[in-house]
């Protein structure tokens, strides 16, 4: 059914393509039987350009790289709050996240993934989709403006709510918005250069008093021809307390293919390439105290949440007078939360999820928490009563599933190689205390 469900999708958005092509041609040979205005025979044949290029556009996936930022109402500046990596991809005229590295891309919503602050989706390749191969957007012409250096013509569009893909959330609400903006074509080449857009009528109860969105085009090359994607976005998104920015590049983009698969682990010592070798999946017992030491640093300035991190165990793991797992094991996991907490100076929330344990032939789920870790400068597990997020780490915070948090009062996190730490396994059960 999901095969069948993307092939629909694809044949969509091909139709769509096609129907623009054949109206873009009509309005072209109806230029020649009586005038029409030069605006718009441009925008016919701008969007006669932009369909012949989202047309043949390939699956393909990029790395994406977002920095987030805020700033309380009167403030000029944004103050950075974070760094978000992930990887995406445009399949079947859909968009699909996943953190980079994974095994596998995934169908769940971006927001699900990252699972806090502001997130934005349909930057990647569907903007210029949902304006070029729809019936839905009213056009006017706007002048011609520089635009980096370059003549543009501007175009202004709006899209009425009955005819809108463009939805607004706020941690689980979520509506349908009508939207207005405009975008920007080369004078001379007619390629898209820019999409703005701005929703209307954001419903109260989302407490979101604007949503904006730019985005930059330019040529990327994927499998040995050149194509006109996002390069750059900006989301910019206000309440009534403060207004939150995401500047979002993409880059590392390739064509997309379903059968390969990506692996980061060397192959073990007598396995021919090709060969995979048998691995063991082992459980380990609630109640272990694993002592491990981080071996991937972590740094507040080049640091990104979603980095794969690695660890290694210290000591041998004993359960029943039996080895379960020896001193030197690999543990993998993610960096998920490197967070400048909001409205307070030089504390940042630092979030750790460990998935995995690995040794020749064995291997095991690592679902445990941090209990413990070596004392660095500022490293604390709560902040003072009183302060903005005080009493507790969990006050005014969105825990994470399966991730474990402290605090770094100090202005930037230094978490160095070897960096020591305890968790305590918790089985499939859920948190052993």
């Amino acid at each position: 059914m999901k095969a069948e469900g993307k092939r629909r999708k694809a044949a969509t958005v091909a139709a769509l393509a096609a129907f623009c092509l054949l109206l873009s041609a009509f309005l072209l040979a109806a230029a020649g039987a009586q005038q029409l205005p030069p605006e718009t025979i441009k925008l016919a044949r701008i969007k006669q350009k932009a369909a012949e290029n989202l047309s043949r556009i390939p699956d393909y996936t990029c790395l994406e790289t977002v920095e987030r930022s805020w700033r309380a109402p009167g403030w000029r500046g944004f103050t950075p709050i974070d760094t978000v990596r992930f990887e995406v991809a445009h399949v079947g005229g859909r968009e699909l996240y996943s953190w980079p590295g994974a095994r596998r891309v995934g169908e769940a919503p971006l927001a699900s993934l990252v699972g806090f602050g502001v997130t934005g989706s349909g930057d990647f390749a569907l903007r210029a989709g949902n304006i070029f191969l729809s019936r839905a957007p009213l056009f006017r012409y706007a002048g011609e403006e520089n635009l980096g250096g370059r003549r543009a013509l501007r175009y202004d569009y709006r899209v009425p709510l009955l005819s809108s893909n463009q939805t607004v959330s706020n941690f689980d609400r979520r509506a349908y918005v009508a939207y207005h903006g405009s975008f920007w074509a080369d004078a001379e080449t007619l390629e898209l250069m820019r999409i703005t857009s701005v929703a209307d009528d954001i419903p109260p109860e989302l407490e979101i008093s604007s949503s904006n969105t730019q985005v930059d085009y330019g040529k990327v090359p994927i499998a040995g021809s050149d194509f006109l994607l996002p390069q750059r976005a900006e989301l910019t998104m206000a309440s009534r307390i403060d207004e939150d920015r995401n500047v979002t590049a993409f880059s590392q983009c390739r064509k997309y293919v379903a059968r390969s698969a990506v692996s980061f682990d060397p192959r073990p010592e007598g396995v021919a390439a090709g060969q995979a070798a048998a691995v063991t999946e082992i459980e380990l017992p609630a109640g272990l105290f694993l002592e491990i030491a981080l071996q991937t640093p972590i740094d507040s300035n080049t640091s990104a949440v979603g980095d794969l991190i690695e660890a290694k165990l210290q000591t041998n793991v004993v359960y029943q007078e039996k080895v379960l797992a020896p001193a030197g094991a690999v543990v993998r996991g993610r960096l998920r939360r490197l967070e400048k907490l909001r409205a307070w100076d030089n504390v940042f929330l630092v979030g750790l999820q460990f998935n995995e344990l690995e040794f020749p032939n064995l291997r095991a789920r690592f679902q445990a928490r941090l209990r413990d870790t070596e004392q660095r400068p500022g490293l604390t597990w709560q902040l003072p009563a009183g302060t903005p997020y005080g009493g507790s780490y969990q006050t005014g915070l969105r825990e994470l599933p399966g991730v474990s948090t402290f605090f770094v009062r100090r202005s930037r996190v230094q978490l160095p190689q070897g960096f020591r730490m305890v968790w305590r396994t918790t089985g499939a059960g859920g948190p052993s205390r």
